[in-house]
Order: C-alpha cells, then structure tokens, then sequence
C-alpha cells in the first residue's frame, strides 16, 4: 500500500514541477507581451503627432472626413489609436516572419 502511494506521490510531484515550468513560461510570456504593449503606446505619441500634423497641413479632405467621422473629437484620438494598431501589428508581423525564418534554417 505505501509503495503505491509513494509511486502516487511521486507522479503527482512530477506533475506539479510541469505545471509550475508551465506558469513561469506564461508568466514570461506575459511579461514581454505588457512590455510590448508598453512600448507601443508610448511610441505612439509622437507618432500620432506627427500623422495629426500631416493631415491638417497636407491633406486637409481625410482631416474633415476623419473630423466628421470622430463626431467632434480630437482627431489626435484617432491618430493615436491607429499609431498604437499599426505599432503593434509590425510587431506581429515582424515578429511571424522571424519565426518563419527560424523554423526555415532548422
């Protein structure tokens, strides 16, 4: 009887070293993945700036459409929000093709 229980408590150890590799990769993972999200909202500022600046000196038809659009709010919003999508979503895929290439050499 104790030698089955041993064995028990030995794959249930087993187990629990699996789960806890497993949190600490999530955790990990969530961790670079907050970072990431970080950096992007904060590269998104003068990004967003810029594109504000360009659209009301240059291309003064996609301003009022996007202030018609926006309901009266600051366009700069609007800006910003693209600047965090796009940000994020070079990330994406920067981050695809690097894996692509990866798993191509091995």
């Amino acid at each position: 009887m104790s030698g089955i229980l041993a064995k028990e408590k030995a794959a249930l150890a087993k187990e629990e070293g699996k789960l806890t590799k497993f949190l600490k990769a999530v955790q990990k993972f969530m961790a670079k993945e907050f970072l990431w999200v970080l950096l992007a909202v904060v590269l998104a500022f003068p990004l967003a700036y810029l594109i504000d600046y360009v659209l009301q000196n240059y291309m003064y038809e996609v301003y009022g459409d996007l202030k018609i659009y926006m309901n009266d709010r600051p366009v700069l919003l609007a800006t910003y929000l693209i600047a965090i999508a796009g940000i994020y979503f070079a990330r994406a895929v920067a981050g695809s093709i690097a894996l692509a290439l990866k798993k191509s050499k091995s």
